[in-house]
Parts: C-alpha cells; structure tokens; sequence
C-alpha cells in the first residue's frame, strides 16, 4: 500500500502535538493540530494526568494553533477542567481560533465554565493576580 508523499504529511500535520512550558506553579500547553478522536483526547488527558503528577494544577491551555475540535475534544478539555478542578486547581483557555470558539460558545455552550483569554501570557496572569478575570 503506497500513500501518496502529500497525503501522508497532511495526516501527520493534523495530528494532534502538545508543546509544553512551565513556570513555579503554572503550567502551559500549547496545542497544535486537530483534537478529534479518542486517542487525541487521551493523549490531552495523559499530558494533564502527567502534570498532576508533578504538582501542577493550574494549567493553560493555548489553542492558537489548534484547527480543529469537536464534540470528543470538547469533553476532553471538561475532563481536564474536572480532574484539575478536584485537585484544588484551575484550566484556563487562551488564543481561540474562530473555529474553537464556535464550537466552545455557540455549539457547546462551555464558555461560562472556562475562563478564556486573549493569549497564553494573560491567562498565566490571570493565575496570578486573580483581579484579571477573562
């Protein structure tokens, strides 16, 4: 079975890739691609689980880079918000495409459980001095 040389890097592009950034007690990370599928959304879950792991509650999530979500991506992120929640901490959600606010507003009607901000910079802020709410 030959797959065609574009193909294959579009399907390697759409993967789902998790950059990750920390300070003291705040932890952000970057995601890039699509979050889709079961294995998207456990691979989100394992790097929140990781996290909890060593001590951080407080997470960022940037999706600046992220094009695509659906309905599966969304419970992910509610699952994470939940699991950090029952750990005494928070997931914040920063740099929404179009598409991600459309679905986080409109479709799914989650934006009053996340607090959404601007860029990954201000939500790490928001941490911080807690007067900066979204």
């Amino acid at each position: 079975h030959i797959v065609p040389r574009n193909r294959h890097l579009s399907q390697e592009k759409a993967m789902l890739r998790i950059a990750r950034d920390t300070t003291d007690e705040i932890a952000v990370l970057s995601l890039k691609g699509k979050l889709m599928s079961a294995s998207e959304s456990d691979k989100l879950r394992a790097q929140i689980h990781a996290l909890k792991e060593e001590g951080y509650v407080n997470v960022v999530l940037d999706l600046g880079d992220l094009y695509l979500i659906n309905s599966e991506g969304m419970g992910a992120m509610l699952a994470c918000f939940k699991s950090l929640q029952a750990a005494q901490g928070e997931l914040k959600l920063a740099n929404l495409s179009q598409k991600a606010t459309n679905v986080l507003v409109l479709i799914s009607r989650l934006s009053g459980v996340f607090k959404i901000y601007d860029t990954a910079g201000e939500a790490v802020i928001g941490f911080e001095d807690p007067v900066l709410m979204a």
